[in-house]
């Protein structure tokens, strides 16, 4: 009887596992709903890098997510970036800010409010092919355009943010 159970158990576990490869099959998904910043003040310091004088803590940065014609605050605590961004290194460029946009279906064109600090508050809006998922095809930071999949789709994109 055991004997059958472990034989049971191995052929589930076998026919459970997947060994496609192609990203495009109509089985994955795709996330793409990110956008990156290097954030830097006055003297070109990274904001993010905790070797500089001043630096910032991802977690005091707010996220709404506008659902419904209203910003809702972004924090989901079950997640790695719990605020919906998370500090990263990225190769030649260096700690850069993730941020997680708004990837709602049900909108043409989704808008992402990021609160750096009291005073300044900037906007993203993203729209999105859903065909496999949540795919970024174009992006505008404060009304201007800044990336598009057709035209900057194999190149990293870091969006430079001075703050004094």
């Amino acid at each position: 009887m055991k004997r059958i159970l472990v034989i049971a158990l191995i052929l589930i576990l076998g026919f459970s596992c997947s060994n496609n490869e192609n990203m495009d099959s109509p089985n994955a998904t795709v996330v793409d709903a990110y956008f990156d910043f290097l954030v830097v003040n006055a003297n070109d310091g990274n904001l993010f890098d905790v070797t500089t004088e001043n630096n910032w803590d991802v977690n005091e940065i707010k996220l709404f997510y506008v659902k419904n014609g209203e910003p809702v605050l972004f924090y989901k605590g079950n997640l790695a970036a719990p605020y919906g961004c998370i500090a990263l290194e990225q190769e030649n460029v260096g700690t850069i800010l993730r941020v997680y946009m708004n990837c709602d279906p049900d909108l043409d064109k989704s808008i992402t409010y990021v609160q750096w600090n009291e005073s300044r508050t900037d906007t993203l809006e993203a729209t999105y092919n859903h065909a496999n998922g949540y795919q970024k095809k174009e992006v505008w930071f404060n009304g201007e355009k800044v990336w598009d999949n057709i035209t900057m789709r194999d190149e990293y994109y870091c969006q430079k943010l001075v703050i004094k």
